[in-house]
């Protein structure tokens, strides 16, 4: 089975369209029968009942980049879908 990350700056319960159709997404893609995983914001929920959600991202600097790299690798990834709207990294230039 194919197992697919998602990164996202913004994450339900947070504002924005960006993090609601990263979880619209994810969940028909769950659905076609991938593995689905979540790498975001620390104000997203850490769970959400629906993907698993790895929230642990103040600040989207390197150290950030970093995490994820770790992220990916731990749950084994085949894809990574960066889900890209530069407010929703705090406009930060690293991403």
């Amino acid at each position: 089975m194919m197992r697919i990350g998602w990164i996202t700056g913004e994450y339900p319960p947070m504002q924005g369209g960006v993090g609601a159709y990263t979880r619209i997404l994810a969940e028909r893609v769950r659905d076609l029968g991938y593995e689905c995983f979540i790498f975001t914001d620390q104000r997203a929920a850490s769970s959400d009942g629906r993907l698993p959600v790895t929230a642990a991202v103040r600040t989207w600097t390197p150290e950030a980049i970093l995490r994820a790299r770790r992220w990916a690798q731990e749950h084994q990834l085949d894809a990574i879908s960066l889900q890209y709207q530069t407010a929703a990294y705090g406009m930060s230039p690293f991403i």
